[in-house]
C-alpha cells in the first residue's frame, strides 16, 4: 500500500511538471501584440507623451518614448473640502518638479532630478561629485505592460 501511494505521488508530480513545461513552451511561441494591435478601439491623445484612453476598461495608457528626457511634473488638488484649517483647498497648487522616465532593470521609474544642489561649472569631476552627493528621488516605479512587443507602456491610476 505504501509503495502504491509513493508511486501515485511520483506520477502526479511528474504529470504536473510535464504539463507546466508544455504550457511554458506554448506561451513562449506566442507573438506579443504590437502597440497598434493593443490600442485598437482606444482614443489616441497626442502630445509631449502620447496617451490612449480605453473607455471600455476606464484606463488611461501612456506610451513612453522619451527616456531620460526632462519634463515638468506639476501636482495639484483639483477637488478638496473647500477652504479650511486642514489646508486641502480646492484648486490648491502643489510642488513642481523636473522629472524624467528611466529604466531600472525590468521596471520603469519616474525620477525627480535634484534641482536644489548643482555644480554650475564645466569641470566634469565637480559635476559628478555634486550629482553623487545629492541623490535624485524615485517618485514612482512599475513594470511595463506584460507581453508587449514594445514595452514602453504603463497604466495611469490614481493611488490613494
Amino acid at each position: 500500500m505504501k509503495r502504491a501511494l509513493i508511486a501515485s505521488l511520483a506520477f502526479l508530480m511528474f504529470a504536473a511538471v510535464a504539463s507546466a513545461q508544455n504550457s511554458t513552451s506554448e506561451t513562449q511561441h506566442k507573438t506579443p501584440p504590437t502597440i497598434d494591435q493593443r490600442t485598437t478601439g482606444m482614443q489616441k491623445l497626442p502630445g509631449f507623451f502620447t496617451y490612449f484612453w480605453d473607455a471600455h476598461e476606464g484606463k488611461l495608457w501612456l506610451q513612453i518614448d522619451k527616456w531620460n528626457t526632462p519634463f515638468l511634473y506639476y501636482e495639484s488638488l483639483p477637488n478638496g473640502v473647500g477652504s479650511n484649517d486642514v489646508g486641502l483647498d480646492r484648486g490648491q497648487p502643489g510642488k513642481t518638479k523636473v522629472v524624467h522616465f528611466e529604466r531600472g532593470g525590468p521596471r520603469i521609474l519616474l525620477v525627480a532630478e535634484n534641482e536644489r544642489y548643482r555644480a554650475v561649472t564645466d569641470d566634469l569631476e565637480q559635476r559628478q561629485a555634486v550629482q553623487q552627493a545629492f541623490a535624485q528621488s524615485v517618485l514612482w516605479g512599475s513594470r511595463p505592460l506584460p507581453r508587449m512587443a514594445n514595452p514602453f507602456w504603463l497604466t495611469l491610476r490614481h493611488s490613494s
